[in-house]
């Protein structure tokens, strides 16, 4: 384990830190998957920290995502890291791409709006319904409604 884990399992206890192949907070299992990257693992320890456990609304994955890596940005220098701008914005604009992508209307491909009652894209463009795949990790896939 490398020298910033044992700190990160001294200084929270209250988490596990798994190694994985994918960098992921599992707030059901107060347990951080982390890979090489440490500044990854300061975000999902973010996420932790900040009590991050779903989100309904597409757009609330932006927020939460901000909000974690801030408090990454927060923690860094206590670990002798630090998270530039930058990095955060680029780590951001995966969620926006993928986010873009999921309200691409399936007929026109305008960008349509997610519902906050359904959680159903709608086209303002040719009226199209369409929900889109669970999950961030799934292969996209929209079907008409």
């Amino acid at each position: 384990m490398s020298s910033l884990l044992q700190r990160l399992a001294n200084d929270y206890p209250q988490f596990r830190f798994i190694q994985s192949d994918r960098a992921r907070w599992s707030a059901s299992e107060q347990t951080i998957y982390y890979t090489d990257d440490q500044l990854q693992t300061l975000h999902e320890l973010g996420h932790a920290l900040l009590g991050h456990n779903t989100y309904r609304q597409d757009v609330e994955l932006i927020q939460i995502e901000r909000a974690a890596w801030v408090k990454a940005q927060q923690l860094a220098p206590q670990y002798g890291l630090s998270i530039d701008n930058d990095t955060v914005e680029e780590a951001l604009d995966s969620y926006r791409d993928w986010l873009h992508s999921r309200s691409k209307c399936p007929r026109c491909h305008q960008t349509g709006w997610q519902d906050s009652h359904d959680l159903t894209y709608h086209c303002p463009n040719c009226q199209c319904v369409w929900r889109a795949s669970d999950g961030r990790q799934a292969r996209m896939r929209r079907v008409r409604q």
